[in-house]
């Protein structure tokens, strides 16, 4: 039944874009930066907050060894550019002279956004005239650098609410332990729970709908998330046509239209196959499927708004065999 080719469709969720470099300001980001060249071994910092850093927000060392000499040490500069749209060249130029005067070893630009193509060109042109080395981080490469970090990230861009996620989400990941009901309600009737990562609203939906013994045509649970799940689709595929079974962990229905079934499926992805949880419900002709990775958490969510229960019995079909279908 496994085939290859289920791909999350492009122009949708980072499954990761829990970094929103639009929600701290500038000090906040000078701060994270600061943390950051700390947490991967520069010494000897300084932060000069207030405008007159002289051509630089941060500066430190770092040590060489070059296996010949001595070691030493290579000064630092760091500039912070906090922007929403693209930096222009006039706003690093006037970083890069005034580092001059100091002639650091080092020049690193953060970025929250990104470099003009004019800003590019105009780093082209100085970096093969300058005296020191000049570096350019934008904001998809500090996002990249900052998941190595999660604390950093947690203290920047985590609310209580998010902390408390990630901690579920780290104790479902390395001991199965699936958050109590009151907890799970919680999560969901929270008005902050649409802020949540994507990760995090996806294995909530996996967990609520594993947890509740019976449906409720009014369930405080399904209606907010099926709409949360709308939000998050990120595939259009049907993803149970991409795996095997694995085992059931359970089938649910009742007189109202309101069924689901969750297992743990192999999918195929190219030429490989993970193991993960999988959920499909439907309520009212509309349904919604998600497969989280049990390795690496990666996902996928599909939203469908109509045949969602004619699809549901062709899902029993092939996973079950009729003598333990408790619906069709």
């Amino acid at each position: 039944m496994a085939k290859n080719g289920l791909g999350k469709d492009r122009g949708v969720i980072d499954p990761h874009g829990e970094i929103d470099f639009g929600t701290i300001d500038h000090e906040q980001f000078e701060e994270l930066c600061y943390e950051l060249v700390e947490a991967v071994g520069y010494r000897n910092l300084e932060w000069r907050r207030g405008g007159a850093d002289s051509g630089r927000d941060i500066q430190g060392t770092r040590s060489v060894d070059t296996g010949l000499f001595t070691e030493f040490d290579e000064s630092w500069f760091f500039e912070c550019k906090h922007h929403s749209k693209g930096v222009r060249p006039e706003l690093l130029a006037s970083k890069f002279i005034h580092a001059l005067a100091e002639n650091p070893r080092h020049l690193v630009f953060f970025i929250s956004s990104y470099p003009t193509t004019a800003a590019k060109r105009w780093i082209e042109g100085i970096t093969q005239r300058s005296t020191f080395k000049i570096h350019v981080v934008d904001g998809k490469q500090l996002k990249e650098i900052l998941r190595r970090h999660p604390a950093i990230v947690e203290k920047y861009f985590s609310s209580k609410l998010q902390s408390v996620a990630t901690a579920a989400r780290r104790s479902w990941h390395l001991r199965d332990l699936v958050p109590s009901v009151p907890t799970l309600v919680g999560f969901v009737e929270d008005e902050e729970f649409s802020k949540l990562k994507a990760i995090d609203r996806a294995l909530i939906f996996l967990w609520t709908r594993r947890t509740f013994n019976d449906f409720e045509p009014e369930d405080v649970v399904w209606r907010p998330m099926v709409s949360e799940m709308a939000e998050l689709k990120n595939t259009s595929i049907p993803i149970w046509r991409s795996c095997e079974k694995v085992s059931i962990f359970e089938q649910k229905f009742d007189m109202n239209g309101h069924s689901l079934v969750a297992a743990a499926l192999k999918l195929t992805k190219g030429n490989a196959s993970v193991i993960g949880n999988y959920c499909y419900e439907s309520y009212d002709d509309v349904g919604v499927e998600v497969f989280v990775e049990q390795a690496s958490l990666d996902f996928y969510v599909r939203y469908v708004g109509v045949g969602a229960d004619q699809e549901f019995k062709q899902i029993i079909e092939w996973l079950l065999p009729r003598e333990e279908r408790s619906v069709l």
